[in-house]
């Protein structure tokens, strides 16, 4: 590949208006990486810093010529979910619930070590 190019070069891709991504990032496909698996790097590459999600393209400046692509994030953006009365009360009826059976694991538990008959491999004798 050609490196070191003086000035970067530019190159401008055209957003897919489909596809809702944001943080996109200037990258390529380098064979060399993870043990000779490959991973995408963005090692001299850098995006134009006046960029805004709300463009249509994506312009890039890299000193280097291999093939270039555009990684964007496209996962879901999650939303705090509201703390509604029935989520108390669900959480309040689970944390309940969770108590009584570790207090009744803990006296299974008790019963079990302290009852000599319990232990012994006679049962039903």
């Amino acid at each position: 590949s050609v490196e070191g190019i003086n000035p970067p070069l530019n190159i401008t891709f055209l957003k897919n208006p489909s596809i809702n991504g944001s943080d996109p990032q200037c990258s390529f496909w380098n064979p060399i990486l993870d043990d000779g698996y490959g991973d995408w790097s963005s090692e001299g590459c850098e995006i134009d810093e006046n960029y805004n999600n709300s463009q249509d393209v994506v312009t890039c400046f890299c000193n280097h010529l291999t093939s270039f692509s555009i990684l964007l994030d496209v996962s879901p953006e999650i939303e705090p979910t509201e703390e509604t009365p029935l989520a108390l009360v669900l959480e309040a009826v689970t944390y309940t619930g969770l108590i009584i059976s570790i207090f009744c694991l803990i006296i299974t538990i008790i019963s079990y070590l302290s009852s000599i008959k319990l232990r012994k491999s006679e049962h039903g004798q």
